[in-house]
């Protein structure tokens, strides 16, 4: 299995090269076989849509681990507990030999699910057919999954050992933080799309089905989102409020002085170092107009309404073709 080669300082872990390509493969091969058997047993196939987006769905999730990793390296170099070995906590992330066992189960789950819905409705050869083929290429949505919430506890267990500037979001770590979630998040919700479409576009008639499934996959994609960034809004949250603190106390002792009152007792700042009231007034209107939830402003934003939109439209298109003649 060759090795992507990458100019960053950080990589993939080999084992999700390794493991991850050969899941690839398996999956290109299971599509083929199931398609085969498909059409051998009923001469048509019925799925194809299904299989194709499923497949796709395999390779996506493999490319996307080989970029984010590079990037989530570069990252981990701020955070406290990461900082001595970044490439460690990627390759914990992606590559650790734990995460099998979750994705077998994972895509065990899925197959099992499959199984008793039926959509062959009786044909015990193609459900297990269709079972096998699912459970082939869910193995590494497991093991993406609990990449994502391994990402989640390394994020919230360093949150509050970040140095986080609330008068600067638009540096380290804050905005790498924020662009890398969008990027976790913008993929789950194409993964999720997929996923989404590839039952749409079945020849299956579960409907009910596609509205549980439509559901579960967008609660993931809010988690994928709000997890991180609303303990990280409450952090910067608490640091704009210390700062509006600091300088509400500064003009109050500004006003004193103007006013010809004493200074407070517990106010340690030397009058003559006080800055004029017309910039501190500034300063206060300025820390006040920083937006903490959603922190980072148009990258937030962007990451929202582009998941939001990728997450319904599946289900805007099934609907709008259920009313079509």
């Amino acid at each position: 299995m060759a090795q992507v080669v990458s100019d960053a300082t950080y990589h993939a872990p080999p084992g999700w090269i390794l493991w991850g390509g050969w899941a690839v493969l398996a999956s290109g091969a299971a599509a083929v076989l199931y398609a085969s058997f498909e059409i051998w047993r009923i001469g048509t196939l019925d799925d194809a849509a299904l299989i194709m987006l499923v497949t796709a769905n395999t390779l996506f999730i493999y490319r996307f681990g080989i970029f984010i990793a590079p990037r989530l390296g570069e990252m981990f170099e701020e955070f406290p507990s990461a900082r001595s070995d970044p490439q460690a906590t990627v390759n914990h992330l992606l590559g650790d030999k734990t995460v099998i066992l979750p994705g077998f189960l994972f895509a065990a789950g899925i197959a099992f699910a499959i199984w008793q819905i039926d959509p062959w409705r009786g044909d015990r050869a193609l459900r297990l057919g269709l079972a096998a083929f699912l459970f082939v290429n869910n193995l590494i949505v497991g093991c993406i999954i609990l990449a994502i919430v391994r990402f989640w506890r390394a994020v919230l267990a360093d949150l509050k050992g970040l140095d986080l500037r609330v008068l600067n979001l638009n540096r380290p770590p804050t905005i790498t933080l924020l662009r890398i979630n969008s990027q976790i998040v913008m993929a789950t919700a194409f993964v999720a799309s997929l996923a989404i479409f590839s039952v749409v576009f079945s020849n299956y008639n579960f409907d009910p089905i596609i509205v549980i499934f439509s559901t579960c996959t967008l609660l993931m994609v809010i988690a994928t989102y709000a997890v991180p960034i609303l303990p990280l809004s409450n952090v910067l949250a608490e640091k704009k409020a210390a700062e509006l603190d600091r300088l509400e106390r500064l003009i109050e002792a500004r006003v004193r002085q103007l006013t010809g009152l004493e200074a407070q007792h517990d106010f340690t700042h030397d009058l003559t170092d006080i800055p004029d009231m017309r910039d501190l007034l500034e300063a206060r209107d300025l820390v006040q107009r920083i937006r903490t939830l959603p922190p980072g402003g148009q990258i937030s934003v962007s990451a929202a309404a582009i998941i939001t939109f990728l997450s319904f439209m599946p289900s805007l298109i099934d609907y709008a073709m259920s009313k079509l003649p």
